[in-house]
C-alpha cells in the first residue's frame, strides 16, 4: 500500500478558559451533544409515541421478538435484529425513546465529523462546520417519531462509518485489512438493512479517489486502484439489488414499482417524471431544507403563544452557544490547503451520486419528498452532501473567520428552532389523539368484536392503521394474536381494502376480517367532538366525502354495547395521557350514548349540568340537538327553544344560512312524540320563521 499524507487538527487558541477547555479531544463531541439536546430534547418529557411507533410497540409488547421479525419481513428483514436489541433495552416508556431520538443524530454527526476530517485531514474548519450542520440538519424533521425513525440515523451512521473505514484503510496501510473488512461488513449491513442508502454506496469510489489524489501515482494507477478497492463493494451492491429485485418475495408487498410500470406504458412520460422528481428531491434537500429555517417563522410559528417565546429563546441560545464555541476554537487551516482550489471540484464529484440517484428508492415507488413532517425522511440520503455544501459555501463566500462563524451560528440556531417547532407540532397530534380516545371511551364504553369503524378522512396525525392498533390495545388489552377484533379504516380507502380479496384487511402485523353488518361510522374533524353516526338522526352528520358517504348505508349502532359493571376504558394505561379536564365533549358523548338507548331523562340531566350549571360551550351546532330533543320530549320547551335558537344562530354565523333540513327533521321527530301545548306552539312558530328565512 502507498503511504498517504495525513494531518492533525490544529490546536485551538489557549487564551481564556473556554479556549483551554475546547482544546480537549472530547469537547467537540460534547458540544455536538449539546446541540442535539437543544434541537431535539427541549420537549423530551412531553413527547410520546407517534404514527408507526404504536404499531411497533404493540407488536413487541404482544407478540415479542417473533412479532418484530414479522413486522419487518415484508420490507426490511435485516433491520429486525436492531429493533430486537433496542426494544428490550428501551421498553415502553416514551421518554426513553425520545432520549434515543436525541442521541441518534448525535451519533450521526459524530460519524460524519470523523469521515470529513479523515477525508480532508488538513481542513479541520470544514470538518467542524459540517459536523455542526449535520447535528441539526433541517431537512429531516421526524426525530420525534422516535421508535420508528430513530434507526434511520443509526443506519446512516453505519453508512458514514463504512466510508470512514475505507478512508482509514488507505491512510493506515499497516491496518489495511482490518479497516477494509470493517468497511465491507458495515457496507453490506447498510445495504441489507434499508433501501434508503442503498445507492449511496456508489459514493465510495469518489471517496477513494479523493484520498488517492494526495498521492503521486499516475492517473491510470489511481483509477486502477480505485476500481480494485471498490470492486467487492460493487459486487455486494449488485448482489443485494438482484436479491431485492428478483429473489425477495415481498418486494412489491407494501409499494408497487410505479415508475417501472410508467416506463411500460409511456417511456417518454416516465423519463420526464423521473427528471422532475430528481430535480424536486435536489431542490428539497439542497435549497428548501435550508430556506425553511427562515420561512417557518411565517408559516408555522404561532406568534404570541408560549411556543413562539420558547422558539425565539432557543434560537438565540443555540446560536449564542455555537458562536462562543467556534470563537474559542479559532479554527485554522493550513496555508497549503487554503491555496488549493480543488475542494469544490471534489465536492461536486462526491455529490453527483446523491443528486442523480439519491431519491431513486423512493421515486420508483411513487413517494414524494416534503419539507414538513414524516416525508422529510426521504431527504436523509442527501444529508451529508447538503451539509458539506453549506459548510463549503460559508467558507468560500465569507473570507473572515468571524463572519463565517456568525453566519453558521445563525443557521444552526434557526435550524434548532425549526426542529423545536416540528416537535411542538407533535404535541398537537398527541393532544388531539388524547382528546379523541378519551371522548370515544365515553361514547363507546364497549364494542362487539368484529366491528369495523369507518371514518371520514380525519386528521389523526398518526394514520388510521396506527389508530387501529391503539383502539384494539385500548378495548381489548389482553389480545395477543394477529387477528384483531376491531379496525379503524378511512371510508375513502375502504373499497381498495375490500377489493384486494382474501376476505381480510392486512394491518402489517395483524389482520381484520370485515363484516359490513358490524359497521359503525365515526366523524371527526380534529376541532369538534367525535360524532358516531346515528341512522335515526342522519341530518346531524356533517357533509362528508362521497367515497366515505357510500358506507353510511351499512352503519348502525348495534355493535356499541353498554359498559360492564366495574369495568371502564382507561386510555392512560397505554400512554394516551391522563383524562382531560371534564369539558363539553364529555357531556356530549355521554348524551349521545344515552340517546342510543332513548334515555332522554339522562340527557336532560347532563344538559342541565353542562349547559345551565357549568355553562360549557358547544363546539358545533349539531352537538346541541340531542339536548334540544331531550328537553322537547320532556316538555321543557323553553330550554329546547333556547338551544335551537342558539344552534341556528351559530350555523348562520358560520355558513350564512340555517340548516333547514336538520331543523325540520328535529321538529318532525318532536311533533310526532309530544302533545300540544303553548310551549310547543312557540317552538313551532320559531321553526316556521326559520323555514321562511330560507
Amino acid at each position: 500500500m502507498t503511504n498517504l499524507k495525513s494531518g492533525t487538527d490544529p490546536k485551538p487558541a489557549q487564551g481564556n478558559w473556554l479556549a483551554r477547555v475546547s482544546a480537549h479531544p472530547v469537547f467537540h463531541p460534547l458540544f455536538l451533544l449539546i446541540l442535539c439536546v437543544l434541537a431535539y430534547g427541549v420537549l423530551l418529557p412531553w413527547l410520546s409515541f407517534y404514527a408507526d411507533d404504536w404499531i411497533l410497540l404493540w407488536t413487541y409488547q404482544k407478540l415479542g421478538a417473533w412479532g418484530v421479525d414479522y413486522y419487518h419481513i415484508t420490507n426490511r428483514p435485516f433491520l429486525a435484529p436492531l429493533y430486537q436489541i433496542l426494544m428490550p433495552l428501551l421498553g415502553a416508556e416514551p421518554w426513553r425513546w425520545q432520549l434515543f431520538a436525541v442521541l441518534a443524530p448525535w451519533v450521526t454527526s459524530l460519524t460524519g465529523w470523523w469521515l470529513v476530517k479523515s477525508l480532508w485531514p488538513m481542513r479541520n474548519r470544514f470538518a467542524v462546520f459540517a459536523s455542526i450542520l449535520m447535528a441539526v440538519f433541517p431537512g429531516y424533521l421526524s426525530h420525534g417519531v422516535a421508535l420508528t425513525t430513530g434507526h434511520r440515523n443509526i443506519i446512516l451512521a453505519i453508512f458514514l462509518l463504512s466510508l470512514t473505514f475505507s478512508v482509514l484503510s488507505l491512510r493506515r496501510p499497516k491496518q489495511f485489512w482490518l479497516f477494509y473488512m470493517l468497511a465491507l461488513l458495515t457496507s453490506i449491513y447498510n445495504m441489507l438493512a434499508m433501501e434508503y442508502f442503498l445507492f449511496m454506496e456508489l459514493m465510495r469510489p469518489f471517496v477513494i479517489w479523493i484520498v488517492l489524489s494526495e498521492t503521486e501515482l499516475s492517473t491510470k494507477k489511481k483509477l486502477g486502484k480505485t476500481l480494485r478497492h471498490f470492486l467487492p463493494f460493487f459486487l455486494a451492491l449488485c448482489a443485494i439489488v438482484y436479491w431485492r429485485t428478483f429473489l425477495f418475495p415481498y418486494q412489491t408487498f407494501n409499494h408497487s414499482l410505479r415508475l417501472l410500470n410508467s416506463f411500460r406504458e409511456d417511456w417518454f412520460a416516465a423519463v420526464i417524471l423521473l427528471a422532475k422528481q430528481t430535480l424536486t428531491y435536489f431542490w428539497m434537500a439542497m435549497v428548501r431544507a435550508w430556506t425553511q429555517i427562515v420561512s417557518v417563522m411565517a408559516e408555522r410559528v404561532v406568534w404570541g403563544s408560549l411556543s413562539s417565546f420558547v422558539y425565539l429563546l432557543l434560537v438565540f441560545i443555540t446560536a449564542g452557544v455555537t458562536f462562543m464555541v467556534l470563537h474559542a476554537y479559532q479554527l485554522q487551516e493550513s496555508p497549503q490547503e487554503k491555496a488549493k482550489k480543488n475542494l469544490g471540484i471534489q465536492l461536486l464529484g462526491l455529490s453527483l451520486v446523491p443528486w442523480l440517484i439519491g431519491g431513486i428508492p423512493f421515486i420508483i415507488v411513487g413517494l414524494t419528498a416534503g419539507v414538513g413532517g414524516y416525508e422529510t425522511r426521504y431527504l436523509l440520503p442527501y444529508m451529508l452532501v447538503s451539509c458539506l455544501w453549506i459548510a463549503f459555501l460559508i467558507q468560500a463566500l465569507f473570507k473572515r473567520y468571524l463572519t463565517q462563524i456568525l453566519i453558521l451560528s445563525a443557521v444552526v440556531g434557526l435550524s434548532a428552532g425549526l426542529q423545536f417547532i416540528s416537535s411542538n407540532e407533535l404535541r398537537g397530534v398527541e393532544n388531539r389523539r388524547r382528546n379523541f380516545f378519551w371522548n370515544l371511551s365515553y361514547r363507546i364504553p364497549r364494542l362487539e368484536p368484529g366491528t369495523m369503524i369507518v371514518t371520514n378522512d380525519m386528521p389523526t396525525g398518526d394514520g388510521s392503521t396506527a389508530w387501529t392498533y391503539i383502539f384494539n390495545w385500548l378495548y381489548q388489552p389482553e389480545i395477543s394474536t394477529i387477528d384483531f377484533p376491531y379496525t379503524i379504516v378511512l371510508g375513502s380507502q375502504l373499497e381498495s381494502y375490500l377489493s384486494r380479496g382474501a376476505g381480510k384487511i392486512d394491518l402489517i402485523t395483524a389482520r381484520f376480517t370485515p363484516d359490513l353488518s358490524k359497521t359503525v361510522f365515526l366523524y371527526y374533524d380534529g376541532r369538534n367532538c367525535p360524532q358516531v353516526f346515528n341512522p335515526e338522526f342522519p341530518a346531524e352528520l356533517p357533509e362528508i366525502e362521497s367515497r366515505a358517504a357510500r358506507w353510511l348505508k351499512y352503519a348502525n349502532l348495534n355493535p356499541i354495547l353498554p359498559a360492564e359493571s366495574g369495568k371502564t376504558i382507561d386510555p392512560s394505561v397505554i400512554n394516551l395521557g391522563s383524562e382531560p379536564e371534564i369539558g363539553w365533549c364529555n357531556y356530549y358523548e355521554k348524551a349521545e350514548l344515552a340517546r342510543q338507548w332513548h334515555d332522554w331523562k339522562l340527557i336532560r340531566d347532563l344538559g342541565d349540568e353542562a349547559i345551565y350549571q357549568k355553562e360549557l360551550h358547544f363546539l358545533s351546532d349539531s352537538e346541541l340537538f340531542p339536548f334540544i330533543l331531550a328537553y322537547g320530549l320532556g316538555e321543557e320547551w323553553e330550554k329546547s327553544l333556547e338551544l335551537i335558537r342558539i344552534a341556528v344562530d351559530h350555523r348562520i354565523s358560520e355558513d350564512g344560512l340555517p340548516d333547514t333540513d336538520l331543523v325540520l327533521k328535529t321538529w318532525k321527530y318532536l311533533d310526532q312524540r309530544t302533545p300540544a301545548s303553548a310551549g310547543k306552539s312557540q317552538f313551532q312558530d320559531y321553526i316556521g320563521s326559520i323555514i321562511s328565512l330560507n
